[in-house]
């Protein structure tokens, strides 16, 4: 990550646990509604100028010491701690989004579509033959990929004038369009084991295994299920059929 960028978070980390400790010590000391606290954890900076409106009507009550404004601040600290691990936790092991960039997965997925990736899935059943996933960059594992897993580890394949065998079988892939079919021969090569073979349905414009190789298990990060935008429905993950 660039250290710019990581500075900025740093700082805006910082500002945003300040105003919610000052908000929390306002809000008790002016003997304002407890929600004022919920507002501020889920809007953040959001509810500041509702804050500093709402607050000259009501003028301070009782003035904490510093023991219970320490205490306060360390509470808000906790809270926003929690709530920062939760939503790691939650992207990491259930669900995130995403956004396709390029027309790698065309037509399935066109360049900018937004989708929701269950990560769930894959801790506890393996991928599957024909699953739209979201994958690490072999070659850089901060970045990631979408493709489309067509192979797994122990399976021999070949590219035969633009068809693609799987253990001596011809498979029908019927998610790619005619008009982008590539005349390409490769192989016979097999999948090592606790890997699988990712390629793009537009292989055209693909960049994918055929180039960096195949992809470990465990850079294999979630299935894409649900298109959110621009359009909402269920992705086409079919699997890929002989």
């Amino acid at each position: 990550m660039d250290p710019s960028i990581s500075s900025l978070a740093v700082v805006a980390l910082l500002v945003v646990f300040l105003y919610q400790a000052w908000l929390s010590i306002d809000v008790v000391q002016r003997r304002r509604s407890k929600l004022w606290l919920l507002f501020g954890l889920v809007f953040g900076l959001l509810t500041a100028p509702f804050w500093l409106w709402s607050r000259r009507r009501s003028p301070v009550v009782e003035t904490l010491s510093t023991k219970h404004k320490v205490g306060l601040a360390a509470l808000v600290l906790t809270l926003l701690v929690g709530i920062d691990l939760f939503v790691v936790a939650f992207r990491t092991w259930a669900f995130s989004v995403a956004r396709i960039e390029g027309r790698a997965m065309s037509p399935t997925l066109d360049d900018q579509d937004r989708l929701i990736v269950n990560h769930s899935v894959y801790f506890v059943s393996e991928p599957s033959l024909g699953d739209i996933a979201m994958i690490r960059w072999p070659v850089d594992p901060e970045k990631r990929f979408v493709e489309r897993i067509v192979a797994r580890g122990g399976d021999r394949i070949e590219m035969k004038d633009g068809d693609f065998y799987r253990n001596g079988d011809l498979v029908t892939e019927s998610y790619r369009s005619a008009e982008r079919r590539l005349a390409e021969n490769w192989g016979p090569q097999e999948v090592p084991a606790g890997h699988y073979f990712v390629m793009g349905d537009n292989r055209g414009d693909s960049s994918d295994s055929r180039t960096w190789g195949p992809v470990p298990r465990r850079y294999v990060l979630g299935r894409l299920s649900v298109r959110w935008w621009p359009s909402f429905g269920r992705v086409d993950g079919a699997r890929a059929r002989k």
